[in-house]
């Protein structure tokens, strides 16, 4: 019996190894701005799955808290924070170029927004980010103006490939 558990074991891994071939991972922090906030920071993991050598699925999941003066119809100015949930889901699509050091990308996708506190609606928001950077090694430079709804907003991202595409 245990012969027969190894055998299985070893032809799911062996069938499984191209699956975990295409994915990689990568984790970062971010800058966030917009006209309704002073200012924001967050984390992100971003799992992806190549679909081609050149075009990749990524999942963003972030969390970012932002900070801001209040903009409600009281006569006192003072500072909110706040804090923004983000699922964005999107294609991204790699143009190397040979000899280049940086691989640029563009990408765009559905996303969720999850907004709470500070001057946005809470609540969840169907939205929509457009990214763009570039790689430089296993570094990503890049950014990403997210399209919500009364509460859209621009990050700038540094991140760093986990578990390499190449």
């Amino acid at each position: 019996m245990p012969k027969k558990r190894f055998t299985t074991l070893t032809l799911g891994l062996f069938l499984c190894l191209p699956l975990f071939a295409q994915f990689h991972f990568e984790a970062g922090i971010n800058y966030a701005n917009s006209s309704k906030m002073i200012a924001g920071v967050g984390t992100y993991i971003e799992p992806r799955y190549a679909l081609n050598d050149n075009t990749d699925l990524a999942l963003h999941l972030g969390l970012t808290g932002f900070i801001g003066e209040d903009q409600s119809r009281t006569k006192s100015s003072r500072i909110t924070t706040g804090t923004l949930p983000i699922f964005l889901m999107g294609l991204i699509r790699h143009f190397p170029t040979k000899g280049a050091k940086g691989v640029p990308y563009l990408g765009f996708g559905p996303g969720l927004y999850l907004s709470k506190g500070i001057n946005f609606r809470e609540g969840v928001k169907l939205g929509a980010g457009l990214r763009f950077g570039v790689f430089i090694g296993r570094s990503n430079i890049g950014f990403t103006q997210n399209f919500v709804p009364d509460d859209s907003f621009f990050q700038l991202n540094y991140g760093f490939r986990i578990l390499n595409r190449d």
